[in-house]
């Protein structure tokens, strides 16, 4: 800095006590344009026992420090630590999305035993026994429950927060960090208009209008395909081969062509708009068929309330026509 060389770098970090607004003006000026910071979760019970030493509320001012110094971040987050419930990766789900104005991209994945990690020092103490010769392997090691385990769907919740992300379909990390370096960390922000502030609905609007899918929206179908951790199918085998973990998702976007803007959509935002792309129908109508569909949605999306209606009106994607404009559809 004392030189005024002109470096712009990306760096890893933790969530840690002692970080302040000063900090992160200083990374900034010194060239910092991106952090990679080991979220994991977002409840309370599981940080505790992954020894993580933060909180949500010490997440949640980092963030928003980083964002007002101009540091984008992106948060490595995942699913099935031992013990953890669904409910429980919900909560990461759920900070996720309120924080994803000040989240650039997330790293999704599943739980892996890492040496180093206070569970693998004492696995007794989470109910797990590491396989094999933990001296015999670099980084990853493998592990057994000692009981058997409730189903816990964590890897919904993943899946959910992977959708408030699509474009990790379309830049990888290298790509994003130079993209952070050259545009700054609104880069992805201005173009996948749903990463800034939710929309907020001014009305409700009343049951007696009819709704429809807006003429300037096309849904598409994005596939995603992410790289993860190398290990060795089976350690204990002569001659076993390194196995890249590959995760696979389709996820459906929103395409505003006329405010030229992707807006990635939920399960129940899918179900709402294709049910729209059968022709217009009544707000009343609509709003039984979301409750309908939020009785028997299986994957617990939160997303799912009456009021979905009116955030993607406020959002662009839906119009509201004059009540008479019913069309068969709607009957």
């Amino acid at each position: 800095m004392t030189r005024g060389t002109d470096i712009k770098w990306h760096g890893v970090a933790r969530f840690e006590k002692g970080m302040t607004d000063e900090l992160f003006a200083t990374m900034r000026r010194a060239g910092c344009v991106r952090l990679y910071m080991g979220m994991e979760s977002a409840n309370e019970r599981v940080l505790e026992a992954m020894v993580k030493g933060t909180d949500r509320q010490r997440m949640s001012n980092i963030l928003r420090m980083c964002s007002s110094a101009g540091i984008s971040v992106e948060a490595g987050v995942f699913s099935g630590f031992p013990s953890e419930t669904a409910e429980e990766a919900d909560d990461t789900y759920r900070f996720v999305r309120d924080h994803r104005h000040v989240i650039a991209r997330a790293d999704v994945g599943t739980f892996r035993l890492l040496k180093g990690a206070p569970i693998a020092d004492t696995p007794e103490k989470y109910g797990i026994i590491v396989l094999g010769d933990p001296k015999k392997r670099w980084y990853h090691l493998d592990f057994r429950h000692t009981a058997p385990q409730e189903v816990s769907d964590g890897a919904a919740a993943m899946e959910r927060i992977q959708r408030l992300y699509p474009e990790v379909a379309l830049i990888d990390v290298p790509e994003d960090i130079l993209y952070n370096a050259d545009v700054g960390p609104d880069a992805f922000r201005r173009f996948f208009a749903a990463a800034g502030e939710p929309a907020t609905p001014s009305e409700a609007v009343p049951d007696e209008a009819t709704v429809a899918l807006s003429t300037d929206c096309e849904l598409q179908r994005v596939h995603v395909a992410n790289s993860g951790a190398v290990h060795f199918d089976d350690p204990a085998a002569q001659g076993a081969r390194p196995v890249f973990e590959v995760s696979r998702m389709t996820l459906t976007i929103a395409v505003d062509r006329a405010a030229s803007a992707l807006y990635p959509l939920s399960r129940a935002e899918e179900f709402v708009l294709r049910r729209l792309g059968e022709g217009p129908m009544s707000a009343a109508r609509l709003r039984a068929e979301i409750q309908e569909y939020a009785e028997s949605a299986p994957d617990r999306d939160d997303t799912v309330d009456v009021s979905l209606l009116d955030h993607l009106v406020a959002l662009g994607v839906m119009v509201v026509r004059a009540v008479d404009a019913v069309t068969e559809a709607s009957l």
